[in-house]
């Protein structure tokens, strides 16, 4: 009745007998429709594009999907299959409780005749348990019970002499550590610098000198340089050392003396090339050492025009002061005892000198030529004095320390202050003036020392 098909019908399925076979090969010769169907193909009366019926679905081999429904009376046998399965659960269960029961007596009862039988055993076992259980109790921390937190007593009020006493030690500690970090911290290059020379005699006038010193020292005080120079024709060549005025000895020359050229080659590598000279007199200085300006250095600042002062004796005239005269009044700088008595027996009223040596050795200022030939003739003639031998003498080095000092007062106090100015000035004016090494003694050791009115070799004077 069925044609014979390999595979079994699917699972809720039943099979279907086919058609005939004279209905089959009438449906395999019907033509089928074409999707999408040509143009004009579609049937009359039909809407430009609404899709033709579907064709009818093929064979499906001799079997066709369709819904699976029991036979009468499965139904309810599948009902009793399933209370049949779960009563026999049921009484399985109960049957393994019991025997558990059953076990758990047993056991019971067999410890129950063990204790009775054995009763040191169990006595000893309960008391491994209890001092395990105490072990354990001892190694657990214990909670310690809670302590009150005591409030802080309060603070003291400080007296006014312990609040003063730390406010001046806070203040302190603050400026200790400003002055630290100040000193830890990396200071600009220095601009200002000032370099002294001293010179030798080679001869018997107060132009044959050649340098014998060079100095050269920064704003902040700090010696860079401080050089015994050779005569170029060696210590033969020299006639007198000079030695009350520059300090120098044949001795020093010959132990540490250089070339000149070495010592301007060390001044030129210690500049930069902006760098400001200040000093007394300080073109002598530049003019010694060939300095070239523009060049080697940036400009210069002469003490001897920076602190001048309108002089209210002379008609519009200046007075200029000396170095030393500077030095003692303005910043305290000590004065030898015989250079003071020296300067007084002189004459007070001298308030600078005439004229210089010539050589930039002695740190005199030039003033006006007029006012102290008038002083020079009111005091008399100055009578040459034997050297006083505990005269400190000059050195290159103080000197330039002077002329930094100096400086750096008038640019940090004087220049911004006029009080202080005014006040300086009527010092410098009121301050009895020492004398010069030149006034003091126009000839040593037969050169002569370059004073106007006491000149012994008749040389010319450019200033």
């Amino acid at each position: 009745m069925y044609p014979y098909h390999p595979q079994a019908p699917p699972q809720g399925y039943y099979a279907v007998p086919l058609p005939p076979p004279h209905q089959q090969q009438q449906q395999q010769q019907q033509p089928q429709p074409q999707w999408p169907a040509p143009p004009g193909a579609w049937p009359p009366g039909a809407a430009a594009g609404v899709a033709p019926p579907p064709p009818p679905l093929p064979p499906h081999y001799g079997y066709a999907p369709q819904p699976y429904q029991m036979p009468p009376g499965s139904q309810q046998q599948l009902l009793q299959q399933h209370h049949f399965h779960f009563h026999q659960q049921q009484h399985q269960q109960q049957r393994q409780q019991q025997q558990m029961q059953q076990q758990q007596m047993l056991q019971g009862q067999q410890q129950q005749q063990h204790q009775q039988q054995h009763p040191q055993q169990q006595q000893q076992r309960l008391n491994q348990q209890q001092q395990h259980q105490r072990h354990q109790q001892q190694q657990q921390p214990q909670p310690q019970p809670r302590q009150q937190r005591q409030a802080p007593p309060p603070p003291a009020h400080p007296s006014a002499a312990a609040a003063a006493a730390q406010a001046a030690a806070a203040a302190q500690a603050a400026a200790a550590a400003q002055a630290q970090a100040a000193a830890q911290a990396p200071l600009p290059p220095a601009t200002h610098y000032s370099i002294d020379v001293e010179c030798v005699a080679t001869g018997t006038g107060h132009h044959d000198r050649c340098v014998a010193q060079v100095a050269l020292v920064d704003e902040r005080e700090r010696v860079l340089l401080d050089l015994a120079v050779l005569p170029p024709n060696g210590l033969a060549s020299v006639r007198s050392f000079l030695t009350p005025l520059t300090g120098l000895t044949a001795e020093r020359l010959g132990r540490d003396g250089v070339s000149l050229a070495d010592a301007v080659a060390a001044v030129r590598a210690c500049l930069p090339p902006g760098a400001v000279l200040v000093g007394q007199n300080i073109l002598k200085d530049v003019h010694w050492l060939g300095l070239r300006e523009g060049e080697d250095y940036g400009g210069c600042v002469d003490l001897a025009g920076l602190f001048r002062v309108a002089n209210p004796k002379y008609r519009g005239g200046y007075t200029a002061f000396s170095q030393d005269h500077l030095a003692k009044v303005l910043l305290g700088w000590p004065v030898t005892e015989a250079a003071a008595a020296e300067g007084a027996g002189a004459g007070a009223a001298v308030e600078a000198a005439a004229g210089g040596d010539g050589a930039g050795g002695d740190r005199g200022g030039g003033g006006d030529a007029a006012a102290a030939t008038a002083e020079a003739a009111a005091a008399g003639p100055a009578a040459p004095a034997p050297p006083p031998p505990a005269m400190a003498p000059h050195d290159a080095r103080l000197d330039a320390l002077k002329s930094v000092r100096l400086f750096n007062l008038h640019r940090a106090v004087l220049s911004g202050d006029p009080a202080a100015w005014a006040d300086a000035q009527r010092r410098l004016l009121e301050a009895p003036a020492t004398p010069s090494f030149a006034v003091r003694h126009p000839s040593w050791e037969g050169v002569c020392m370059g004073n106007r009115r006491t000149c012994t070799c008749g040389g010319p004077f450019f200033s």
